[in-house]
């Protein structure tokens, strides 16, 4: 069943309330009007401090807030106010909007800027007015909102079926359904419901419909713009409230980076009143720690620390920020590659929450990746007191004790086994791209046929490993790779026999000159990767396929080094799986002007060259003669390396497989 859009333009209208008890007058409260187009808004003040401007649903007026009022002006400046036709405020007899109502209200009291708390549509709204003033909103409180842009199930606009299109136009109608609503107050509540029902029936005016068919404002789609938000945002939804409610949640909370979405138990879509203590709890974490989520976004990490121990000293015991958020956001950074970020997340989490075993747990991946072992360990050695049958820093106070315990002529001799060394003859070969016979072609490529002679040399058999990376890292410091515990990109721990990725030439330099071996030069790669065969375009032949290679459009991530069969000289991957760093730094005329015996590379250049594409590359960047150069610090998911040396004097250069 289709609905009419003006019906469910008006459900959406008035769904999302609260309700409670009156102020207790423990608060002062200054009160008036503000002059709009066409009427005037009521609205009230209380409190010092930083500002929030409380915005109620389409169901009651300002009174929504009764338990929120008092709780959070002691600490806070607030104000609320009935919307265009609710409680005090003037009833619409022309066209009006919402944004421009809220627009004024922040001109005529002077709020520079303010904290929105918004309810159902009224979340919207305070969504609508951040994307138009982001300068004036220092966060946004969103509870059961709705935003523009995204549409509702049938199962909504019927309420499961227990409401129609004919009870939009009769408020007695309307009021009679709301009081009973099923998602509006979580059957646990009845208090809570007969409080609706005594507000909703002292102020009738709430309902008459002549609110939405006088309301306007410009048609939008606040949804695609919610990642241009750089503003905390806490979104929080009743457990018992309606499925597209909470389908609306989740859509804002993946669309404002860093939002914590928190469901309440025992909550329809009238938390604030239902459960407000726990309401007032988050509200007031949350309005505390604002501004150390803005500067932390905006500022980065140092300025915000500085906020966050001040605000944790004021009121020790009480975080202004929850564990799982910090730990949340912290991972976030971490898998982004924005390490420092993370590290500085960690280190608060276990300053707010000492008695947590997670938290250092956390913190000591974090330093892993910058390659401070003994910081890591001392933070692993921390959270394994706090909790013993903690098995992940068991294991890794393992690792790292092991790696430092390994005496280097040992390590060496074990690398060098792992290696499986395979000696490249010796001898003259033809290199480039053998298959263009046109000549005037030919000068336009970077790769043109060349002969070139070269001593034997040793080379792995298969590229370099998470496994032998790791070690490297554990035993030097070394920073851990990008994308390292990535499980989509197979890097980290858990893929020992995969190849490293997420590692710059300038990281292979490293690795290769601890290991006292070098990477190969580009002449050499070639040489090897073509396995005794002549004029041919890839290792094993003149054509690839899954069957040989791991690349694109059947590669879907690497595999473990070796699950392909070796070319001719018993070398695997030499196409796909990973695209490899050599020595060489890139120039486009090499292969006509560099010397023809051993051929070095270049002496300097801007990039260094890439060979033998891998399983994200196409089958045309596998080819045997195909260049590709990057920046020295480049890191990619599709890019590592493998090892060579040089042959002792006299080796015959025969191939061995």
């Amino acid at each position: 069943m289709r609905l009419p859009i003006c019906w469910l333009l008006g459900l959406v209208w008035i769904l999302g309330t609260g309700v409670a008890a009156d102020p207790a007058g423990a608060v002062q409260v200054r009160s008036g009007f503000v002059e709009v187009d066409g009427g005037r808004l009521f609205y009230e003040v209380a409190g010092e401090g930083l500002a929030a401007v409380l915005i109620h649903d389409g169901l009651l007026h300002r009174e929504t807030w009764d338990e929120q009022f008092p709780a959070l002006a002691d600490g806070f400046k607030l104000i609320r106010y009935d919307r265009r036709g609710y409680g005090r405020s003037s009833r619409p007899e022309r066209p009006f909007s919402n944004l421009a109502d809220l627009e004024r209200l922040f001109q005529e009291l002077k709020i520079g800027k303010a904290c929105l708390i918004g309810s159902s549509a009224g979340g919207g709204l305070a969504v609508d007015f951040a994307l138009r003033h982001p300068e004036q909103v220092t966060g946004l409180i969103l509870v059961g909102a709705v935003v523009s842009g995204l549409g509702f199930t049938e199962h909504f606009q019927t309420r499961g079926g227990r409401f129609g299109p004919a009870d939009m136009s009769d408020a007695a109608a309307l009021r009679k359904y709301f009081i009973s609503d099923p998602y509006s107050v979580s059957p646990a509540n009845p208090a809570a419901r007969e409080r609706v029902k005594a507000l909703m029936e002292a102020n009738p005016q709430n309902l008459d419909p002549a609110h939405r068919r006088l309301h306007r404002d410009e048609a939008r789609s606040s949804l695609r713009q919610l990642s241009e938000l750089r503003v905390p945002a806490l979104i929080l939804v009743g457990e018992d409230d309606i499925p597209d409610v909470h389908a609306h949640a989740g859509a804002i909370n993946a669309g404002i980076a860093g939002s914590e979405r928190v469901v309440i138990p025992q909550a329809g879509h009238l938390l604030p009143l239902e459960q407000p203590v726990r309401f007032n709890e988050l509200a007031i974490r949350f309005l505390r720690g604002a501004d150390f989520w803005r500067i932390f976004y905006s500022q980065g990490p140092k300025a915000a620390a500085e906020v966050f121990e001040r605000l944790l000293a004021a009121r020790p015991g009480e975080p202004p920020a929850t564990e799982a958020h910090l730990n949340r956001e912290g991972y976030r950074y971490l898998l982004a590659g924005r390490v420092t970020e993370a590290v500085a997340l960690f280190q608060l989490c276990v300053l707010a929450y000492p008695d947590s075993a997670n938290a250092p747990d956390s913190l000591g991946e974090a330093f892993l990746m910058q390659g401070k072992y003994d910081d890591a360990r001392k933070n692993y050695q921390r959270s394994l007191d706090l909790n013993p049958g903690n098995a992940n820093a068991r294991q890794m106070l393992a690792r790292i004790d092991e790696a430092a315990a390994v005496r280097p002529e040992v390590r060496q001799a074990a690398a060098e086994a792992a290696a499986d060394w395979v000696l490249v003859p010796g001898g003259t070969c033809r290199m480039g791209n053998t298959t263009v016979t046109d000549e005037a072609i030919k000068a336009t490529m970077d790769n043109p046929p060349r002969e070139v002679t070269l001593k034997p040399f040793y080379l792995m058999s298969r590229e370099v490993t998470n496994a032998q990376y790791l070690e490297f890292c554990l035993a030097t410091g070394h920073h851990l790779p990008e994308f390292w515990g990535m499980a989509r990109h197979r890097s980290g721990p858990d893929y020992p026999d995969h190849p490293v990725i997420g590692v710059s030439w300038e990281d292979a330099r490293d690795y290769v000159k601890w290991r006292g071996w070098r990477l190969p030069t580009e002449a050499e790669w070639e040489s090897a990767a073509r396995g005794g065969l002549t004029e041919k375009k890839f290792p094993n032949g003149d054509e690839v396929s899954p069957a040989v290679a791991n690349t694109a459009p059947d590669g879907i991530g690497t595999k473990p080094v070796g699950s392909y069969p070796a070319n001719g000289y018993g070398l695997f991957d030499m196409a796909g799986n990973v695209a490899e760093w050599v020595s060489d730094s890139y120039d486009r005329d090499y292969y006509r002007t560099g010397p023809a015996q051993d051929s070095p590379g270049p002496e300097k250049g801007k990039f260094r060259v890439i060979r033998g594409g891998g399983w994200h590359s196409g089958p045309s960047c596998c080819r045997v003669f195909y260049r590709n150069a990057r920046s020295a610090n480049l890191v990619d998911f599709n890019l590592g390396f493998r090892c060579a040396k040089d042959a002792p004097p006299g080796m015959a250069g025969a191939p061995a497989r």
